[in-house]
């Protein structure tokens, strides 16, 4: 979104970084709305035709072709089906906390949001939206206590921290600095709408949280460097003038207060490529993205020619057009129980009516133009999402796939990064030293695997170059078989249900060099 250099700023205004991404954002939340949200985002992603001109102002019975054509506009969501896909790879196993972490921290895990979602179910959701937007946040947010109460009265109220999504859309500043070797947020400012019951209906106030750390130049050493004070925080509200004279004003409602753990609570979960040391980060689906909107407007011109071509044009030769009646145009009857007449004229001459029906050879290019795009988008998302995957060859496809499981491998390993970080904000907050470690599933294939690795694995047992439990490990890997397998129940059951010898059963002699 735009902004005017010479308005009055606010808390709600958007930095640079956030207007250089805006565009991916909005984007990607049309899409994810479906069918709905991309038509009532209009001209945005379906333009119109130079000859859809709106109606003429003060003639309500013209007709809006376009929005004809786009109240129909048909939607197939392949982005979503990608997303879906590289999203829930890390997730067949359970997010979880590694032996060691503190009774504190394994109570905090087990609803970590306040809301009843443990550490796996919150993370699944994270990583969603990561992926969808190149960034997403967790905000490790504190009970409010009352003014002048101590560190050690919180500890003794029973407090907890919990952890908030904050959607990359609604933190619209980050300004960051290094001190002492480490990156620090120096100032974050959020969007926090609220709405309110307001009687029989809802009240929506406008409301932005303000985080902050002073900078102050100090000296270390002899040298003059410089040092962030403890971080604080704001909340200003939009107040609207009652008398609707004057325009709405910023107004500070709470703060500032501080922050009792220093620094501001904020983690990012990044899977987009960051734009120099800013924090404009590029959602890494954005190509995936513009070729979703393309296959959207290319299968709403398809449907739009279908309908075109469906319905023949009666055309009429040598036949006076009908007249006026009350100063309205007569129009030519067309369908069944309606008669057409094309009487001759005072030389004996007659017109005809006849159908046009348009050729429908560009309608079979069009349709192959569409198979191409949405090929091209279940290749940029590294799954085969229809049964027709095209010309892809074996090898192709491998190299796709590991592609594809190198990114999303490194996006899990940011997972487990961000949320290392923010169990250590709240482990901080709760007073204890631990650093508390999660489990993140990052040893999933891409879907595309060799249909030769399980000969060669079973050769290898059979030849005795590979264990039975190394085998069964690779085999539930490879998810053939299921993660909960146990390797001794099978042992048992294999001593208990030995299988009958083959009647032809004939020892194989294996000669080695």
């Amino acid at each position: 979104m735009a902004t005017d250099p010479t308005a009055k700023k606010g808390p709600d205004t958007p930095s640079s970084d956030y207007e250089a991404v805006k565009c991916d954002w909005d984007r990607a939340t049309a899409i994810m709305g479906g069918a709905d949200a991309m038509r009532a985002a209009g001209e945005k992603y379906l333009p119109r035709y130079p000859n859809e001109k709106p109606p003429s102002f003060g003639r309500p019975e013209e007709v809006d072709d376009y929005k004809v054509r786009l109240a129909k506009a048909p939607f197939t969501n392949l982005y979503a089906d990608v997303l879906h896909n590289l999203s829930t790879k890390p997730f067949s196993k359970q997010v979880k906390l590694l032996d060691g972490a503190p009774a504190t921290i394994v109570d905090l895990v087990g609803d970590v949001d306040g809301q009843g979602n443990n550490l796996h179910v919150f993370s699944g959701d994270l990583f969603e939206a990561g992926i969808n937007k190149g960034v997403d946040w967790i905000c490790v947010e504190y009970p409010k206590m009352a003014p002048g109460v101590t560190l050690a009265d919180e500890r003794r109220s029973g407090a907890r921290p919990y952890w908030v999504r904050i959607a990359a859309e609604r933190v619209v500043a980050v300004y960051s600095d290094y001190q002492r070797g480490k990156q620090i947020f120096t100032h974050v400012r959020i969007l926090e709408p609220t709405l309110e019951r307001d009687g029989f209906g809802e009240k929506l106030t406008q409301r932005v949280r303000v985080y902050n750390r002073n900078k102050r130049d100090v000296e270390i050493g002899g040298m003059m460097v410089a040092e962030y004070d403890p971080a604080t925080s704001e909340l200003w509200e939009l107040v609207k003038d009652p008398s609707g004279l004057k325009q709405p004003e910023w107004v500070l409602v709470e703060g500032p207060l501080p922050i009792s753990i220093g620094e501001i609570p904020l983690v990012p979960f990044i899977t987009g490529a960051r734009c120099g040391a800013g924090w404009a980060i590029e959602p890494p689906l954005r190509d995936i993205a513009h070729a979703q909107v393309k296959e959207y407007q290319i299968e709403s011109n398809l449907d739009h020619i279908l309908d075109l071509t469906a319905f023949p044009m009666l055309a009429g030769n040598g036949v006076t057009p009908p007249g006026e009646e009350n100063g309205i145009k007569v129009k030519v009857p067309v369908g069944p129980r309606a008669v057409l007449f094309a009487p001759p004229d005072n030389n004996g001459k007659h017109g005809e009516w006849k159908w046009i029906e348009p050729n429908a050879d560009s309608i079979a290019k069009l349709m192959e133009h569409l198979e191409t795009v949405r090929k091209e988008i279940r290749d940029l998302g590294m799954q085969p999402l229809l049964p027709k995957t095209g010309n892809l060859t074996a090898t192709a496809s491998a190299l796709a796939g590991a592609k594809a499981h190198s990114a999303v491998q490194a996006w899990a390993l940011g997972l487990k990064d961000a949320l290392e970080r923010a169990l250590a904000m709240s482990a901080k907050w709760l007073d204890e030293a631990a650093a508390p470690q999660v489990a993140v599933h990052t040893d999933f294939g891409s879907g595309i695997e060799d249909p030769t690795e399980l000969s060669m694995l079973t050769d290898m047992r059979r030849e005795n170059d590979l264990s039975q439990d190394t085998l069964w490990s690779e085999m539930v890997r490879r998810g053939v078989l299921s993660d909960d397998f146990d390797a001794e129940k099978e042992r048992l059951l294999i001593k208990a249900n030995p299988a009958p010898a083959a009647a032809n059963q004939i020892p194989v002699q294996i000669q080695r060099s």
